[in-house]
């Protein structure tokens, strides 16, 4: 699962959001959920926004991260507003460990070493 804070979501997303939950400011915002993650067997889905986890309320996105982390091997409550109903909905998800290999990795990132150019004489 990817995501970001609420107010950084485009105009667009916030606008759709804000006209069914008009006291939303603070939460998370789903941007990406890989299909057979803990997210996606939890039900959520992109563009949910996340706003209470664990029985707190999600302000941030590094607040959010920081109860993730204090849950890794549990299953967590989450309150989620979605674009399609007008009441938050309730989801449970386990949190499981990140393979080190996965943990902070940029997707198609390729290190290689620059071509040194060849001079012509």
């Amino acid at each position: 699962m990817e995501a970001g804070n609420f107010y950084t979501a485009s105009m667009d997303v916030i606008e759709r959001v804000i006209e069914i939950f008009p006291s939303l400011r603070n939460g998370v915002l789903v941007e990406e959920v890989t299909q057979g993650s803990s997210a996606d067997l939890a039900g959520l889905c992109v563009d949910d926004v996340i706003i209470e986890c664990a029985g707190k309320k999600v302000k941030s996105f590094l607040q959010f991260f920081k109860m993730i982390w204090e849950n890794v091997g549990d299953n967590v409550n989450l309150a989620v507003v979605r674009q399609d109903s007008v009441e938050p909905i309730h989801l449970r998800m386990f949190v499981g460990e990140a393979a080190l290999d996965q943990f902070n990795r940029w997707p198609n990132l390729r290190l290689t070493r620059p071509k040194h150019r060849q001079r012509r004489t």
